[in-house]
């Protein structure tokens, strides 16, 4: 069984614990840090959506941005 990303382990604990500063500080953070992620995986695949077919650039782009979410998420 794999283990649940960060965020939804905070989002079960949000839900059934009495949230202390620690756990909120924590929460934030995360959604922060997904939010920055959102953002760069958004603008990779605006610019995979621009580029043209025959163009493998845009396979590096969209790794590097995937390798960096899943990277975060362990």
């Amino acid at each position: 069984m794999t283990q649940q990303p960060k965020a939804l382990r905070l989002a079960d604990r949000l839900e059934i614990e009495q949230v202390g500063p620690f756990l909120m500080d924590s929460a934030a953070a995360e959604l922060r840090r997904l939010h920055e992620s959102n953002t760069e995986l958004l603008a990779a695949l605006n610019w995979i959506s621009t580029v043209n077919a025959m163009d493998y650039e845009y396979q590096a782009i969209a790794r590097a941005a995937i390798n960096k979410v899943e990277g975060e998420m362990k």
